[in-house]
């Protein structure tokens, strides 16, 4: 749904909001489980608007019980434009783990892509949505940066 066009999904989120991911997950709850879903306690979203055009929708999703069950999950939307030629459509995860040695409380940072490869980033965060806003944003000023570093090395700079 995000990927097919980020900027309605981030319209339906700003109309609709909560009401809209209630839908959505009695909607999958319905057809996974013949409406024997998980509760939706604790589904929330919080919309970030960053400077540089950066739009990040972060929800929060009912207790995880098990791993890899997600805390939480952000779709961030950039469109192209004369300072970012290329668009930026990305879904992470937060993820609940457990590694052997480490108690229950661990988590992954993780990411859907548009062609459904999951990427494991490693160890996560606190399972929190501030700890969990400031991980995402790093993790996309890296990809840029490392977007930028890679072209500067091939043409040199300019």
């Amino acid at each position: 749904m995000f990927f097919d066009d980020p900027e309605k999904f981030l319209d339906i989120m700003a109309q609709y909001g909560n009401h809209f991911l209630e839908w959505l997950w009695a909607d999958v709850g319905e057809k996974l489980k013949g409406g024997n879903g998980i509760p939706i306690e604790g589904i929330d979203h919080r919309v970030i608007r960053r400077e540089n055009d950066l739009t990040v929708v972060v929800i929060a999703l009912p207790m995880p019980i098990a791993a890899p069950e997600a805390y939480f999950v952000a779709a961030a939307y950039r469109p192209r434009s004369a300072s970012h030629p290329e668009p930026v459509a990305r879904f992470m995860t937060l993820e609940r783990s457990h590694l052997p040695g480490e108690d229950r409380g661990g988590t992954f940072l993780c990411e859907w892509t548009r062609d459904e490869a999951h990427l494991n980033y490693g160890k996560g965060c606190a399972p929190d949505v501030e700890s969990f806003v400031v991980a995402i944003l790093a993790l996309l000023e890296r990809r840029d940066q490392a977007r930028t570093s890679w072209i500067k090395r091939i043409f040199g700079k300019r």
